[in-house]
This record gives C-alpha cells, sequence and structure tokens, in this order.
C-alpha cells in the first residue's frame, strides 16, 4: 500500500498528547535554558500567529515566551515552537490555494 502524505492541515490538528511540560536533567537544562520545558500543541502555535497584527513581527523566541508563560513553565521547546510555525505557515498557504480567505498572512484582525 503506497503512503499518502498528511496535509498540513492534518499536521496542524494532530496533537500528539500535546501540549506537555517535561522536566530535564541538569545538563539539558542548561542547553535549553530551563529546567521545565513546554511543548506547545500545534494549534498553540497556530492560534499564537494569528495574534499577530497587520505589520508586526513575532518571533519563535516571543512564541517560546508565551507557551512557557502559558503553561507554568521555565522555558518553551524551540525546536517544536519553530516547526509548529512552519506547519502553520503552510496552512495558511493550502487555505489561500483553495479560495479561503486567510488571516494567517494579511495579520491577526
Amino acid at each position: 500500500m503506497a503512503y499518502k502524505k498528511k496535509t498540513w492541515r492534518k499536521k496542524l490538528d494532530d496533537a500528539k498528547n500535546l501540549p506537555k511540560v517535561v522536566e530535564m536533567n541538569d545538563k539539558g537544562a542548561k542547553h535549553w535554558g530551563g529546567k521545565t520545558p513546554a511543548i506547545p500543541a500545534p494549534k498553540e502555535v497556530d492560534a499564537l500567529m494569528k495574534k499577530v497584527p497587520l505589520g508586526k513581527l513575532q518571533t519563535i523566541n516571543s512564541i517560546r515566551e508565551k507557551v512557557a508563560k502559558k503553561h507554568h513553565a521555565d522555558t518553551g521547546c524551540p525546536i517544536c515552537s519553530g516547526i509548529f510555525s512552519v506547519i502553520s505557515a503552510h496552512v495558511a498557504a493550502e487555505d489561500i490555494v483553495e479560495g479561503k480567505k486567510s488571516r494567517r498572512l494579511f495579520g491577526g484582525r
């Protein structure tokens, strides 16, 4: 049976038991910037990206800070935050191709 590639929308909807907060050992805590990193769900990152006003910038680090604060963690996972922001951007592109009006590419209002 042939493998069927997931759409970006399906990747966005696949929470994989996230969000969660994990505890790191001392070596990991030093490397990642905190003993308890929060791993966001894809839709959390998507929602944060949708809130960015037109003409404004939001960095992965600001997304990480918001995720950490929401989950009472030391930091937000930089890898997952980055991957999920890419997924969110691709969903916005899929929406445009399908003729849906996407707020993602035109600001949060």
